[in-house]
């Protein structure tokens, strides 16, 4: 396991869901007094609003892990590095400087399958199938809570299984309908690509996934990364009433809306 430096507190995990959907993907994370974000699709000022809205200091932002270098994820990682001096956490083989316009100057290059902690917070990463340069997503430990995030990965593994089993909250990508897809105005390259083992999970294959883990437990699930055209809230309600074979506490997370344990947050406030 490597260490790396950081602060001493007090807090317990928090989190919060800033945005998730086909614009924009962020997630912030609270444990002691590191503060850390995975992704950032939003403008920094938007990130600052959202956070700070849910009770985080953005200022206090250590991390932001990168999963891959899709705009939806990354559009306001480097300003937002830039702004709050965090370190830059993302598959050591990716070429960063081809994905920001200016070098990120706080880089942590961290590959798949190691252990890293860092106050306490254990994290590592594993492979995603995704049409973008080495995607990884990551798991992390934080105390006696584990949180698992799988987006924007076209099928799932046995890895994942055996991580996402051991999560007591599982942030799970449930992207599109199948019927939705194929019916859609998309050009068949972009429904090829969606449906594809480099696309995204869909409906079925979400609930396909979860149906793999140990029912026991009290584990969260939050459905993330809904298509903006291609899945409703109901009909992924639908999906899960007739598909999913034991009883899950779950919350399916509206497209670019801020999510908090337990509640989503409409806010017109928040422009």
């Amino acid at each position: 396991m490597l260490r790396l430096p950081g602060r001493h507190g007090w807090r317990m995990l928090d989190y919060a869901v800033l945005a998730s959907g086909s614009i924009a993907n962020a997630y912030i994370f609270r444990y002691k007094e590191l503060v850390f974000a995975v992704d950032n699709g939003l403008s920094c000022r938007q990130f600052f609003l959202r956070a700070e809205h849910c009770g985080f200091d953005p200022n206090e932002l250590q991390y932001i892990f990168i999963t891959h270098s899709h705009i939806d994820h990354v559009r306001g990682v480097e300003l937002l590095a830039k702004k709050t001096n965090a370190t830059v956490v993302h598959h050591h083989q990716m070429n960063i400087e081809s994905v920001f316009k200016n070098s990120v100057s706080r880089q942590l290059k961290i590959e798949p399958g190691i252990e890293y902690s860092v106050d306490g917070l254990v994290f590592t990463s594993f492979y995603t199938e995704h049409d973008a340069p080495h995607a990884v997503s990551y798991s992390f430990t934080a105390g006696n809570k584990s949180v698992c995030i799988i987006t924007d990965t076209g099928k799932t593994s046995d890895e994942m299984v055996r991580i996402a089993n051991k999560a007591d909250i599982l942030f799970l990508e449930a992207n599109y309908c199948p019927d939705m897809l194929a019916n859609s105005e998309y050009p068949d390259y972009i429904k090829e690509r969606i449906a594809s083992d480099r696309g995204h999970l869909s409906n079925h294959a979400a609930v396909s996934f979860l149906n793999q883990l140990k029912p026991e437990g009290k584990r969260k699930v939050y459905f993330c990364h809904l298509s903006d055209n291609n899945n409703s809230a109901g009909i992924l309600e639908e999906c899960l009433s007739r598909y999913l074979e034991h009883e899950i506490d779950y919350i399916i997370c509206p497209r670019g809306e801020i999510v908090r344990p337990g509640k989503i947050i409409s806010d017109t406030s928040i422009p």
